[in-house]
Parts: structure tokens; sequence; C-alpha cells
């Protein structure tokens, strides 16, 4: 298959840089950051930052004067153009790129599991960032060093602790909530362990991660219906063939299972006895509750081999780019490689998640969502039984808004996605997640209201594939 990390990252470094442009952070005759800050900020190699300056350059958005530097382009008002000249019939690096960057269309792109913006208490969060800068201005906008805000790793530790997880602030280091943070962890631990397994289809964040190293890996054969294979990664955990497990057990991402109690149990019991480490990303957590919510596997964690990480981007607003991990005993490791590489979390979006974590506002936002979910849910999956070709086997999450769907083998996948592509619908078509290219398959995001023009666009998709 073909690499893909370092087409994803450039994209996102020429895409940071233009939003900087478009909020004019930076002006037309600025001087952008030299490539080694530039490097150093997004924690990326040099050639990749290059690759970003040449993107930006060759659509016109910055211009360079030899041996002085480069310079934002007069242009006028900005503009998105970062999808343009992605054709039907599309690389893999180009989907991708889609993925991240979101489509040009929002009512017709289910492609980013993340809340749309109707879903999102913008206003309510506004006014939290107001009441942090009322407080105290010269805290708002001092530097933050990791591992981060004592009184924001107290509130997580609490929420944890009321999931069953026994740890303190202490024991916290707050990240950027993204997978910048994944990236780091993976390289930090490849030095250490030679071998990892993660479900075949998988986070693309973890896939893009772990190309870039030289680990070897053992794909689970996980699925939306059976979920997590348990045993084969007990089995391999025993056998001492790997160092490194990576699941998403609570509403994974993109198939959608939920670990079951004991299987979590029997993992960490496994892990802890074989010294594995377990990589748990919870970042869905919130989208579940009551008897359908098991603990997260830290829960059972009595010497620290499982390392969590959790966020407030896919259950809140991504832009606020903060997260967590519980590093267990890696915890000082980590805290000095983010110190070394000058990676300090964002002091303003801590500030306002000191006054979200534990809140009621965030309660009562967590359980609005969850009841959009749960009344749509089983309208959702009677309109792709209705309306999708017969064969077409679709998850069934207990909540959440993320679906992963298989189209019977009869159709044809590129031709499927090519006229999406030709409809303006956006899907996340499955080979980013390391499906194989037949049969189709995607993740369809419903991170939203359903209303009369989604349900039109779930019908559509049904008669492109119905077609063949």
């Amino acid at each position: 298959m073909r690499k893909l990390s370092e087409k994803y990252i450039y994209l996102q470094v020429a895409r940071a840089i233009e939003d900087k442009i478009a909020r004019k952070v930076l002006c037309p005759g600025d001087k952008i950051p030299s490539v080694r800050v530039l490097m150093r900020d997004a924690g990326v190699s040099r050639k990749t930052v290059e690759k970003a300056i040449d993107e930006l350059r060759r659509r016109g958005v910055i211009y360079t004067r030899d041996r002085i530097g480069h310079f934002v382009a007069d242009t006028g008002s900005m503009r998105n153009t970062w999808l343009e000249g992605f054709e039907a019939g599309q690389t893999e690096e180009a989907m991708v790129a889609r993925l991240i960057l979101g489509g040009q269309d929002r009512a017709r792109s289910f492609s980013s599991a993340v809340l749309e913006t109707e879903l999102i208490p913008a206003a309510r969060i506004a006014t939290l960032a107001k009441q942090a800068i009322g407080h105290s201005w010269d805290d708002f906008v001092t530097l933050e060093l990791p591992p981060g805000s004592v009184r924001l790793r107290r509130l997580i530790a609490q929420a944890l602790r009321r999931r069953g997880v026994t740890c303190s602030a202490e024991d916290v280091l707050i990240t950027e909530g993204d997978n910048t943070f994944l990236r780091l962890l993976l390289q930090f631990l490849s030095k250490r362990f030679g071998a990892i397994a993660h479900d075949r289809i998988c986070y693309f964040g973890c896939l893009r991660a772990v190309e870039g190293l030289t680990l070897s890996v053992h794909k689970l054969e996980s699925d939306s219906v059976r979920g997590f294979d348990t045993e084969r990664a007990i089995a391999l955990i025993e056998a001492g063939r790997i160092g490194m497990l990576f699941l998403n057990p609570t509403l994974s991402n993109p198939l959608g299972y939920t670990l079951p109690i004991e299987d979590r149990r029997r993992l960490v019991r496994a892990a802890q006895a074989r010294d594995c480490v377990i990589i748990e990303d919870d970042v869905f957590d919130g989208l579940l509750e009551g008897k359908d919510s098991p603990p997260p596997l830290k829960a059972f964690d009595e010497t620290g081999c499982v390392l969590y990480l959790g966020s407030l981007s896919k259950v809140l607003a991504p832009g606020l780019r903060v997260g967590w991990c519980l590093p267990g005993r890696f915890h000082a490791d980590l805290t000095g490689k983010l110190l070394s590489e000058n990676r300090c979390i964002s002091t303003p979006g801590q500030r306002i998640a000191e006054r979200l974590i534990g809140s009621q506002m965030l309660e009562d936002h967590l359980k609005g969502v969850r009841q959009i979910f749960a009344r749509q849910r089983q309208e959702i999956l009677g309109l792709i039984a209705t309306h999708f070709p017969a064969g077409t086997q679709i998850s069934r999450p207990l909540a959440g808004g993320v679906y992963w769907i298989t189209l019977p083998d009869n159709v044809d996948a590129d031709r499927f996605f090519a006229a999406l592509e030709a409809g303006g619908i956006e899907v996340s078509r499955g080979t980013i997640f390391g499906a194989p290219q037949t049969p189709a398959s995607f993740r369809l995001c419903m991170t939203r209201r359903l209303c009369a023009a989604t349900r039109a666009v779930l019908i559509e998709i049904g008669e492109i594939a119905a077609r063949g």
C-alpha cells in the first residue's frame, strides 16, 4: 500500500499556515516562520515543511525572496483552495486530504467524526472564554509548561476516578488532543518495543503514525459485527510477539464496537503479566452512559501498563485542541520529551477546559448529544436498510454517530466512489482505514441532526450503490 504519512502531514502544516493568514495573524508582506521554527512547532521533518511551503507557493499564497525567506502574498480575501484538482478516481493521498480538510458542501459531507457546528455549544463556550479572560488576563496568556495546568489535571483525575480509574493530578499529562501526540507517543515507545498490534481496519491516525516507524505490525481481524479480536490479541501478548497494543475500545473508530468488560479485564491482565503496553484511545467518552458504558481499560491497570488517551475534540469542540494522557510508568519520560521539543499546550484552551471538565454545562451538552444520536439511530438504520442494495452490512454502535458500511460484492467500488465524488458527496473510503479495495466499504459520520436534506443524501447514496 502506498505510504500516506508524508502527504497527510504536509497538508496539515500548509493548512495551518493558510489559516493564520486567513485570521490575519500573518498579513500580506509578513515573513512566515522559518523552516526550523515550523519543523519545531509542528514536530515534523525538514522535507515535510519544504513540501508545505512548495504547496503554498504553487497556490500563490506565499512568495520567496532568495536568501531572505518566504512572505505572505497579497491575494485579496483568502479562500479555501485545498480541494481544487481532486478528481474522480483520486489517489489515497487525496482521499486523506479530503478527510482532514473536509468537504466544500457541509450538507453533503459525512467524512468527519467530530460534531457538526450545529451541535457545538459555541455561545456557552464563548461565555466561558470571556470569564477565563476576565478572571486573570496575565494567567490567560502565560506559557503553561508540560505536564500542564494543575487545576485541569486535578479535574481530569476526579472525572476519571468516577469511572473507576485510580489516579491523581500527578498522573495526568495535558496534550494537544490530536494525532500529534499519538505520533510522538508511538515514536517514543517504538524505541523500547519492536512490535505492535492493532485492528486491521483501524483509526487512520494510528495507521499513519505507525507507517513511519520501524515496527513489526500485527493486524487483528476485528470487524463491526464480531467486534475486537480479543483472543488473537491475548495470544500475541502471551507469546511475547508484541510489546504494544493500540485499541479504541469504546465506540471504536471506525468499526463501532464496544469491548465488553470481561474482555477488558483479560487484556489488561495479560498485558501486565508480559510487560506489554496498551494504548487506550478513549476519545468518545461521554457518548455512552449507564449500563452501556463500561469502565476504561485503565480502571483495571495495576502496573501502569495502560497508556490512556482522552480528549474534548470528538465530543465537544475540536478547535480547543486539548486532550490528556495517563502515561503510566512513562510519565516522567514523556513530560521530558514534550519539554525538550518545546511542545507547550495552548494556555487559553486549558483555561477554558478548566471550566468545562466536570461542569454541569458539559454534562448537559453530552446528554443532549446522546439523546439526538439515540433518537435518530433507528431512522438512519432504517433508511439504509430500505434504500441500499440487499446484502449491505452496517455497524450498530451502542451510541454515537459513526457508522461503518460494507456494500455487497457486486458493487463496483471505483464506480461507486466516483459517482459520490461527481455528486459532491463526502464519505471516508474504507481503504483509508486499511480496509481492502473490495468489497466497497466506507465510514459514514452522522454527527449532526437528521433533517430532510441529510435524509435525501442518504437515500441518494443508497441509490448510487444500488446501480452497482
